[in-house]
């Protein structure tokens, strides 16, 4: 489950897998599989602003961010990494 923790770290190194995975400390507050997560989230969020998106990938999109994500709060707040 993705939290504003995460999102946190995420943000606080620019989503540069390469630069956190080198921080001693910093991998046991989160995983790769959270970080590729987020990763994919931002992509998505990507070709759905762009009107890329169909409606059919927009819903799922949003019903994912639901199974994903802890609060609306942490949504919100990966829409503003975008």
């Amino acid at each position: 489950m993705i939290d504003v923790h995460k999102l946190k770290i995420y943000k606080k190194y620019d989503g540069d897998i390469d630069m956190w995975a080198m921080q001693k400390g910093e991998q046991n507050k989160m995983s790769d599989s959270d970080w590729g997560l987020i990763d994919n989230f931002l992509q998505d969020l990507v070709i759905i602003k762009s009107g890329h998106a169909s409606t059919d990938f927009a819903a799922k999109f949003h019903e994912r961010l639901k199974e994903n994500f802890d609060s609306q709060d942490t949504i919100d707040f990966l829409i503003s990494l975008q």
